[in-house]
């Protein structure tokens, strides 16, 4: 509890995130920033927290910040408490475009800070799980769909959803991808609510994307297949289904497939631990130890390149190499 921690912007994902620091005593906060005046008196009776009337001010009583403002926000706050010298983490995306994360993320590199940028999937109990059964995986397949809520229609469902699939594929595969092909549409907002991304690899991995805002029902599931394996991660309901032929070390049932192949089967659960609290705690363990966060700046940006090319494909109809 020796840092102390300012929020900037307590919406949706900031009140999360204040909530989470409080609760399980991940650090002290300083207080937190709103610029919806009626938003920051909910907030300020709710937890009983400071209320900053700026950025500046934020900055000057706070060892580290949160941005979980709009993402278009999030570029100009960033390179603010960069510059004053300050720790910061960022809900995803880094900033709305390529060239502005890298600047961030140089930024932050060069002036020995540490930049942690909220791609929460990686902190999953279902994916960190699931991350130590997959050792070459050939076919992924990602489908990301959710409720429209009113909210992330500033940026295409690209930067809105597909973002976290795309950061998880990029360090399951260890590469950048050769070619895309993609296709988007606007249904309910003026940006893209609908994708489909098809990413292919140099070692011959492909990754099929699929996200929506405008779904009846929420999923988050990724499928992954390699030599002599299956891996399905439901990241909403935290649980991992693997299927081998050969016999892993987890519990498992064996099965026969047709006439003359034995499967084995193992079922688990990722359920308990908070990703939020996972999240937030290995921030002030980076801040303390000065350790590179497992999602830095650069691994932010290189989701925004592609995240990019997908657009830029989908809205071209032609695939980019």
């Amino acid at each position: 509890m020796s840092k102390s921690l300012a929020i900037i912007g307590v919406g949706y994902l900031g009140r999360i995130h204040l909530k989470k620091i409080i609760e399980n005593q991940i650090a002290g906060v300083s207080g937190f920033y709103e610029v919806n005046a009626e938003r920051a008196k909910e907030i300020e009776q709710e937890f009983g927290v400071r209320k900053f009337n700026s950025v500046e001010e934020a900055l000057r009583f706070s060892d580290a910040i949160i941005i979980a403002s709009p993402t278009l926000t999030h570029y100009e706050i960033a390179k603010q408490s960069l510059r004053a010298g300050i720790d910061t983490f960022v809900e995803k995306p880094l900033a709305e475009d390529s060239r502005k994360a890298f600047e961030l993320a140089d930024l932050a590199e060069k002036n020995n800070l540490i930049l942690q940028v909220g791609h929460i999937e990686r902190f999953n109990p279902a994916f960190i799980l699931a991350r130590k059964m997959i050792t070459n995986p050939m076919f992924i397949e990602a489908h990301r769909l959710s409720q429209y809520r009113g909210r992330g229609g500033d940026v295409a469902v690209v930067f809105d959803l597909m973002i976290h699939d795309i950061d998880l594929v990029l360090e399951l595969v260890g590469e950048k991808p050769s070619s895309i092909y993609a296709s988007a549409i606007p249904v309910i907002t003026k940006s893209e609510d609908i994708a489909n991304a098809r990413l292919e690899f140099p070692s011959g991995t492909v990754a099929n994307l699929t996200s929506s805002r405008i779904s009846i029902r929420d999923m988050r599931k990724i499928r992954i297949f390699q030599k002599s394996s299956y891996i399905s991660v439901d990241l909403k309901e935290k649980e991992v289904e693997l299927i081998s032929i050969e016999k892993p070390e987890f519990p498992h049932t064996e099965f026969s497939i047709g006439t003359s192949l034995n499967v084995y089967r193992s079922e688990l659960s990722g359920k308990g631990d908070d990703p939020i609290s996972l999240e937030l705690g290995h921030f002030i363990r980076c801040i303390e130890n000065r350790e590179r966060p497992i999602v830095s700046g650069k691994e932010a940006y290189l989701a925004i390149t592609v995240a990019e090319k997908i657009i830029e494909v989908a809205g071209s109809c032609r695939k980019i190499f």
